[in-house]
């Protein structure tokens, strides 16, 4: 059974929207006034893509009343009787691709007529700003080879089939006679929903994300240089949501997004990932997820990096 990304299990239990969300405006194709229509209108939904799809049901809630529909064509043909005014919708198919949620403004005496895509929940993900700090104990010249489960799409300074740099103890690194504090890179990852468990983390307040980032960066061992890093790319990303979901990934589970190879070997590679996603459709409680102390001995190297998940959730009944 897929894993879920955490907006909702949508119909395992009565929808409820709260008035705040912020749901996007599905516009119709199409709107023919009826005559015969009074005091309401009809509601046409087809899913272009639906051929892709095995099962014969779409699932789908209205105003946080859920039901499911039979597919009568490839294309779906759901009809709904709905007055006017504004209609909160989310549709379903399977654990193969993400929920739509979305929301519709209509007026009484009219025939609406929509499109829903339902989207592959298989789908390239941008593993972000993976940054690589080396400390070795005296100068020293070091290989390093990353190897990213997709295609690299920036490095810095040039990968050329891994960096050969000269590292001395406070970190610089001297590559081509040019001076930097870490190795960059960035790469396209394929994301499906057996890939990641995020039922336990963190959610946390935009407006609180910096001081959580802060206290928990701390805790495991950054460095100030190395919180600043952090908190100044992914922190205004995030304090810009009301609320985000977070899940940290440490050392031998940071390979789902590409392996790390340094030579000579450290004592220590430390690599930290954040995988997030904001949450403002659903108030969740996940477990908190225990964080580790690192381990900042002799020759040390941190990674670390990210992927901002999209909004759509993808769940299994």
């Amino acid at each position: 059974m897929k894993q879920l990304l955490l907006i909702a299990v949508l119909f395992s239990t009565s929808l409820s929207f709260g008035k705040e969300l912020e749901i996007s405006i599905l516009h119709p194709d199409s709107v023919v006034a009826d005559p015969a229509l009074d005091s309401t209108s009809i509601l046409h939904f087809t899913f272009p893509n639906a051929n892709d799809m095995t099962s014969s049901h779409i699932q789908y809630s209205i105003n946080g009343k859920s039901d499911a529909y039979p597919l009568i064509s490839i294309q779906g043909d759901l009809e709904l009787t709905a007055s006017a005014g504004h209609h909160e919708l989310q549709f379903y198919y399977s654990s193969d691709y993400y929920e739509e949620y979305t929301s519709v403004n209509i007026e009484n005496g009219n025939q609406y007529y929509y499109s829903v895509y339902f989207t592959p929940a298989e789908m390239m993900q941008l593993t972000e700003k993976p940054v690589i700090y080396l400390y070795p104990e005296e100068t020293t010249d070091i290989d390093v080879t990353v190897k990213p489960k997709g295609e690299f799409t920036f490095t810095y300074p040039p990968y050329n089939d891994g960096w050969k740099v000269t590292v001395s103890p406070d970190g610089k690194i001297q590559c081509d006679e040019e001076s930097y504090n870490y190795l960059f890179w960035e790469a396209e990852d394929k994301l499906s929903p057996e890939d990641v468990d995020l039922n336990t983390g963190f959610a946390v307040a935009g407006e609180q994300i910096t001081k959580f980032l802060e206290e928990k960066l701390t805790a495991i061992g950054l460095t100030s240089m190395e919180r600043s890093d952090f908190i100044t790319f992914w922190g205004p990303r995030m304090a810009g949501h009301t609320d985000v979901f977070l899940h940290f990934y440490f050392n031998e589970d940071c390979d789902r997004f590409g392996t790390l190879d340094i030579q000579p070997k450290p004592d220590q590679i430390n690599r930290v990932y954040i995988v997030w996603q904001p949450i403002e459709q659903l108030r969740i409680a996940p477990t908190p997820q225990e964080l580790p102390e690192l381990n900042r001995e002799g020759f040390n190297v941190l990674e670390w990096g990210g992927q901002e998940l999209p909004t759509n959730a993808i769940r299994s009944l």
